[in-house]
């Protein structure tokens, strides 16, 4: 009863449905653009944030969800450019 529940909430929280959990359970990997929430449903950031530059960006855009073409406009750069970088 109450796991049903936490998965429940965990699903209306993260903004998805139950078959797209159990795919994250049995391996596939979340949509970047799911990130966000699943980092505010854990409570914290599930990997460490690099010490270079690049790796940083990196960090920055799969923290945060952000496709090259939002994080283009928010560099004021080409996201293609940012493709070849990241």
């Amino acid at each position: 009863m109450i796991w049903g529940y936490l998965s429940f909430r965990r699903q209306k929280i993260i903004g998805v449905t139950e078959f797209t959990v159990w795919n994250w359970e049995h391996g596939t990997e979340p949509e970047l653009k799911h990130m966000p929430k699943i980092i505010e449903f854990l409570g914290y950031v599930p990997f460490e944030c690099p010490e270079d530059p690049i790796g940083k960006l990196r960090y920055f855009k799969l923290v945060n969800g952000l496709s090259y073409e939002r994080l283009g406009e928010m560099m004021d750069r080409d996201p293609g450019q940012l493709m070849d970088w990241v």
